[in-house]
């Protein structure tokens, strides 16, 4: 799914019941729903901003509620392909819902819990498949830093610049 003004649009794989996906377009809608959280929350104290950040939330909690169904009624091979691997779609967006939870940002709408309900089912289909892994989020650190090129031995005095290559 694609979303641009009014028009979404889908390109993907063909699933079984007419809609498409891919691993893409469900990564699109992701990312869209991780800005409008934090939009929601930056907005928290200006009431009508915050409405309508709670709404391209809401909107966006939709869409992929949406392909969960989709998923869910289609192929299990396109699903695992989708959402399986390192589940990285599924544990961004119950860190979305995690955050808003710890914000006391619950939302009475059926579409916000229309959206954790798929997606936990879509979680469940994966742990039955043997294909579910959590998702961790990085930290960030390096594994290493190595300075190439670099000689053992300086002159004193002498200057030296260094160029660190992070590896991780």
């Amino acid at each position: 799914f694609f979303c641009c003004a009014e028009q979404c649009y889908c390109e993907g794989t063909q699933s079984s019941a007419g809609m498409t996906y891919s691993f893409e377009d469900v990564q699109t809608l992701v990312l869209r729903f991780e800005k409008c959280a934090e939009r929601v929350v930056v907005n928290r104290n200006a009431p009508v901003k915050f409405n309508a950040a709670q709404r391209d939330l809401l909107a966006a909690a939709e869409k992929i509620r949406d392909v969960c169904i989709e998923a869910l009624r289609g192929d299990r091979d396109l699903l695992q392909e989708v959402f399986g691997g390192s589940c990285e779609l599924i544990g961004r967006l119950s860190v979305v819902f995690d955050e808003m939870q710890a914000q006391n940002l619950e939302f009475k709408d059926q579409r916000w819990d229309g959206c954790k309900n798929q997606m936990g089912s879509v979680k469940q289909i994966l742990l039955d498949l043997g294909s579910f892994k959590p998702f961790v989020i990085t930290s960030g650190i390096p594994e290493s830093v190595e300075y190439p090129g670099v000689r053992e031995r300086f002159s004193p005095g002498e200057r030296v610049t260094l160029a660190p290559e992070v590896v991780g």
